[in-house]
């Protein structure tokens, strides 16, 4: 009985260790004037002066290629910039996208950051520059 409880136990183990690595997945996003050389967020924030580059950190784990792309939007929708990356990875990092607009930003106004993952996934973020 014990051998056939090893044995159980070393194929549930073999059958772990080739299992198919998890797909590339977004599983965090956050806005900061300040990111480390880790592309990781100092101190997450919705709300920035007009001379702040806004940077978003993108957090991804899993394995596999995929296309991230940003979109930053003015109050009024128009869309002020676009930016593309194509990333392959195997394992968790982080990714970033940032903006600042020649001539910095507007004041007192409402801004708009979309970011997508091979077109499809979106996730949305505002913030407000004072």
């Amino acid at each position: 009985m014990r051998m056939l409880s090893m044995l159980c136990a070393l194929v549930l183990v073999g059958v772990a260790a080739c299992s198919e690595p998890a797909p590339f997945k977004v599983t965090g996003l956050q806005l900061s004037n300040r990111i480390d050389d880790g592309n990781r967020v100092y101190s997450p924030g919705s709300v920035f002066d007009s001379t702040s580059t806004v940077y978003a950190s993108i957090a991804a784990e899993g394995s596999g290629s995929a296309t991230l792309a940003a979109q930053w939007l003015d109050a009024d929708g128009t869309v002020m910039a676009e930016q593309t990356q194509k990333v392959e990875q195997s394992g968790p990092t982080h990714y970033e996208f940032h903006h600042k607009p020649e001539g910095g930003w507007t004041a007192n106004k409402r801004y708009t950051a979309h970011f997508t993952i091979d077109g499809g996934q979106k996730r949305t973020r505002e913030f407000e520059i004072r």
